[in-house]
């Protein structure tokens, strides 16, 4: 028997588009574009038959909650959902039951929560347009008027959606008006980050006009209400946060690098409740990403996060990244095909370096680790490990490969170092999951001879200084 508070999704999709299955997403309490499985509460997989046809059944939520569809080919080599036809992160409610039929490139939908889907999905399309329309290179020729068209764009998406207010819930409503309010602010406050500094110092006076104006404003979403818990809202708070605590800090240091402000002062004093201890959970979550996580930043939120769910994920993502604890095992594959796992590394310490195809700090990376391998040549019991994100095995073959050819990514190479890559799993593994928790390229990570955690934030042989506190990292390991 159906209950009546299960979602149910049905569809007819063009094969072409989707392949042999489909992947429904429960996302949880947060979202990321460029990670959309981290947080994932469930995943649910579904065939596709000979007509195109698929089906999904989720429980009984008590609540809202997020999903998205996607096909295999919607993931880029890096886990982000690239496909603009899939749905992303939309809102559903206990007892939809909805049926999504595509027609060329555009999908239409039916039956129970339709209007729900049919509202999400313009406004989809509309920020999607509005995006193709944008450049960064605005901001810095006139930060003024790009602010203007950035407000222009938001104006347009709550007109839409107010047009389709009779047609939804009151809290459907107010979550969505959160995530496409959060989605715009985050954007211009992260690009106000990284166009808006220049090597962490503010550019310009009209720069600081804007910043100003900002900072000024009343925010359209109460944070002491329920959507302000939408997973887009939260990280546009967040990211807001960061933008303010670079400008404090540029103002203080003569522009020193001000990424990594301490924020816990004024998420402290800033919120309270549930908004509170979620910020300061993805807070953390974030300089774990960015190798800047300080044990005192653990503590401070610890003493005043609340809410269970949350103490709970502090507590245990830190234990997994304690110097000593046994380290996830793996089963990933050389240039050969030999399978390859944790304990045929035993006896030694290993150097692990995580990259993909494309990336530019990879290759930075892997650049300098040849100088690092030389200064430990003649040792045996040191393992260094190249492992590649890459789906498509062609692809990663070729970025390691002594004699490339064609236009391709090229990887530094030694003819020591062990290539792995993650059999076409991509980021969808737990090892990854776990030790890259927002995909954040490269991350590297020392395995003590006992096959535990030895180091999770070593050094980058980006320059020689880099280089030299690797090799100085690795000797105290080996030494252990």
């Amino acid at each position: 028997m159906v209950s009546p508070d299960s979602v149910i999704l049905t569809g007819t999709i063009n094969k072409k588009f989707a392949g042999d299955s489909a992947l429904l997403i429960v996302h949880g309490q947060f979202y990321l574009q460029t990670a959309p499985l981290q947080f994932a509460q469930n995943t649910l997989k579904a065939a596709i038959g000979s007509d195109g046809e698929f089906a999904f059944k989720i429980g009984s939520p008590n609540s809202p909650f997020h999903i998205s569809v996607a096909f295999p080919d919607d993931f880029d080599k890096s886990g982000e959902l690239k496909n603009p036809l899939h749905i992303a992160n939309y809102l559903v409610e206990p007892g939809n039951n909805i049926q999504i039929r595509q027609k060329n490139d555009s999908l239409f939908f039916s039956g129970t929560g339709a209007a729900l889907f049919d509202t999400q999905y313009r406004l989809q399309r509309l920020t999607q347009n509005q995006i193709k329309g944008d450049t960064l290179f605005g901001y810095n020729e006139n930060p003024q008027r790009w602010l203007q068209i950035q407000d222009a764009h938001l104006d347009e998406i709550i007109g839409t959606l107010e047009k389709s207010k009779v047609l939804l819930s009151p809290l459907s409503y107010r979550i969505i008006k959160a995530d496409y309010v959060g989605d715009n602010r985050q954007w211009v406050f992260e690009i106000m980050q990284f166009t808006g500094f220049n090597h962490r110092t503010p550019t310009g006076k009209n720069n600081k006009i804007v910043f100003e104006d900002l900072r000024n404003r009343t925010d359209l979403i109460s944070k002491d209400s329920l959507e302000a818990l939408s997973p887009k809202y939260v990280y546009f708070l967040y990211t807001r946060l960061v933008t303010q605590g670079m400008y404090a800090w540029a103002e203080q240091h003569d522009g020193a690098n001000g990424l990594d402000v301490n924020l816990f002062g004024v998420m402290k004093n800033g919120y309270d409740g549930l908004v509170r201890d979620k910020l300061l959970y993805f807070w953390l979550y974030k300089r774990r990403a960015n190798n800047e996580l300080r044990p005192f930043y653990i503590d401070s939120a610890l003493s005043i996060v609340k809410t269970p769910y949350f103490r709970d994920l502090i507590i245990n993502e830190n234990k997994a990244f304690e110097k000593g604890k046994p380290v996830i095992d793996f089963d990933f594959s050389d240039k050969k095909d030999k399978s390859w796992n944790l304990n045929d590394f035993k006896g030694k310490v290993v150097l692990l370096d995580l990259w993909f195809s494309g990336c530019s700090g990879c290759v930075a990376v892997a650049k300098g680790l040849p100088n690092v391998e030389h200064a430990l040549k003649g040792r045996s019991d040191i393992a260094f490990v190249s492992l590649s994100i890459d789906k498509n095995r062609s692809q990663w073959l070729q970025s390691v490969s002594k004699n490339p050819t064609g236009q391709h990514y090229t990887h530094y190479t030694t003819p020591s170092t062990i290539y792995l890559y993650t059999n076409g799993s991509g980021t969808n593994n737990k090892f990854i999951k776990t030790y890259v928790p927002a995909n954040g390229y490269p991350q590297l990570l020392i395995i003590d001879k006992d096959g535990a955690i030895y180091n999770t934030n070593p050094s980058k042989p980006w320059d020689r200084p880099g280089e030299e506190n690797l090799i100085a990292e690795l000797r105290e390991a080996l030494n252990k």
